[in-house]
């Protein structure tokens, strides 16, 4: 098991924990070091235990769903009878566009999935609802800049040999795909540059001690949400994703030694300024679902 500490969280955020630093794809161990005022060789170090430990499974090259014409929402779905929970997760994997599903403990799951516009999210969400036997709890919806770029073939392809791994060596791309390494290397920049592309890295939970955490903060005033998160930033040193984005609410996921330190942490937040509710959940897994968009990857390099 491994026991991160608040650097290791710290370098994680780093490399895509937010909704901000999502898009340094390929972000450079001397760069996190700079920042986090430590040497390099301890980022790659640390990077390197997580992974031999299997706490960090492969980065993924993600597309931003404008480029599909798509949006992204989450939902939020408390299962009826949680004996039946691992037969929904299934059933749920299934449904068109659905592209990561966090299991938490109990009878709660988190879905993420992509759209083409209302009616289609109420369809999917009915559909969700149907398989888990109960209403939604929430949902929202994810917001993403409008890419300035004409995505070519080359472009897809090269996404799609780096979707299992951003981090793949540039080398071999190129040699697969029949082109120079610096071509790979400047259309990647580009699709970075124009938030064509994300990093995406769920975390394997089981390979950590303590309790993975996710706490969603709810607020009525946006200037308060403002500052609290500001203030949340600097009291909880082991936030290993964040995405604050969101006018209404704001979600951290923190990791606890066990539950009693949990608790707390719920109690610090609901005293926070201007939170109205807090919401806390321990993640039992998080299961990325690649089919769904893979088939659409594959559909724009034949197109063109």
């Amino acid at each position: 098991m491994l026991n991160l500490d608040d650097l290791d969280f710290q370098i994680m955020r780093e490399l895509g924990g937010s909704t901000s630093s999502h898009w340094n794809v390929r972000e450079s161990y001397s760069n996190i070091a700079r920042k986090l005022g430590v040497d390099e060789e301890t980022v790659r170090t640390r990077l390197n235990k997580a992974r031999e430990r299997g706490f960090l499974p492969a980065w993924r090259a993600i597309v931003n769903p404008l480029l599909l014409n798509c949006r992204e929402a989450y939902l939020d779905v408390e299962m009826q009878d949680e004996d039946r929970k691992d037969e929904a997760i299934l059933k749920i994997k299934i449904v068109n566009g659905v592209h990561s599903i966090v299991n938490f403990r109990g009878r709660e799951i988190q879905v993420l999935t992509y759209y083409e516009d209302t009616d289609s999210l109420e369809k999917k969400v009915q559909q969700i609802e149907a398989i888990c036997g109960s209403p939604r709890l929430a949902l929202w919806l994810s917001t993403f800049p409008r890419p300035q770029i004409e995505m070519k073939k080359l472009d897809w392809r090269i996404l799609d040999m780096m979707r299992e791994d951003a981090w793949r060596d540039l080398d071999d791309v190129a040699k697969r795909l029949g082109l120079s390494t610096r071509t790979v290397q400047r259309r990647l920049n580009a699709m970075k540059e124009e938030k064509a592309i994300y990093i995406h890295r769920p975390p394997n939970v089981d390979a950590v001690t303590g309790l993975m955490c996710s706490f969603l903060v709810f607020f009525s005033d946006p200037d308060k949400k403002r500052a609290a998160d500001k203030v949340i930033h600097s009291t909880f040193k082991r936030i290993g994703a964040f995405d604050t984005s969101h006018e209404q609410f704001s979600m951290f996921r923190i990791s606890c030694q066990n539950f009693a330190e949990a608790d707390k942490v719920t109690k610090d937040l609901e005293a926070i300024d201007g939170a109205k509710d807090v919401r806390m959940r321990i993640i039992k897994e998080i299961i990325l679902v690649e089919d769904w968009v893979e088939s659409q990857i594959e559909k724009q390099i034949s197109i063109r």
